[in-house]
């Protein structure tokens, strides 16, 4: 918690005060054998809905609340980028910035792995034996599998507070769902949610009243 209070404070500094640099501590974070190496489902679950962070802060009258949370979100996705081991990732992440027609937002995408890409699928297995059986056996360049990845959306609701929506997203036939990556992305995500709510909250009713 207050490591995402430390984001806050740097962001109200002026533009060039200090170079935005965290230490992040290691987690503690117990990791299961299921999913040690990012293995997860194989499925094609495209842009299904991981979590709907509700009234996640108010709207100041000026309208800069979307962007600073905006901007809150894109240096909290590269806290994760930068130390995805001690946030209880498995897998390597790549986060920038996302302007989709929902509206402004952060896209985490999953790198892959040296054993991620000795992975083979059932459906590349299926495919592989049939080439061999019909006689094929010409080595084949095969297009590299998305890895998958999680877009996390700013929504501004009628009732002028903003929430946060996260899901699935760059989701293909053989790619392997992230569970347990995604599972530490979104306990992160909803801690810093909780910390900008209260500083900004706070702020909004005491200096934008």
């Amino acid at each position: 918690m207050k490591l995402y209070s430390k984001i806050l404070l740097l962001l109200t500094l002026p533009a060039g005060t200090m170079a935005f640099h965290i230490m992040t501590p290691q987690s503690t974070r117990n990791v299961p054998t299921l999913y040690m190496f990012g293995f997860g489902q194989e499925t094609k679950q495209e842009n299904k809905e991981l979590t709907l962070i509700r009234n996640v802060g108010l709207v100041a009258k000026d309208d800069s609340s979307t962007d600073s949370l905006f901007q809150y979100l894109l240096q909290w996705s590269k806290l994760l980028e930068e130390d995805y081991k001690g946030m209880g990732l498995t897998t390597r992440i790549k986060a920038s910035p996302l302007d989709a027609d929902g509206g402004l937002g952060v896209r985490i995408l999953f790198q892959p792995s040296n054993t991620g890409m000795a992975y083979v699928s059932t459906t590349d297995e299926k495919r592989s034996a049939q080439e061999k059986k019909e006689g094929d056996t010409t080595p084949k360049k095969k297009k590299p599998k998305s890895e998958g990845g999680i877009d996390i959306l700013i929504e501004k609701t009628e009732n002028k507070s903003l929430d946060i929506r996260a899901r699935r997203c760059e989701i293909e036939e053989g790619t392997l769902i992230k569970e347990m990556s995604e599972e530490a992305i979104i306990a992160e995500l909803k801690k810093a949610a909780k910390v900008w709510k209260q500083e900004h909250d706070f702020a909004v009713k005491h200096f934008h009243a």
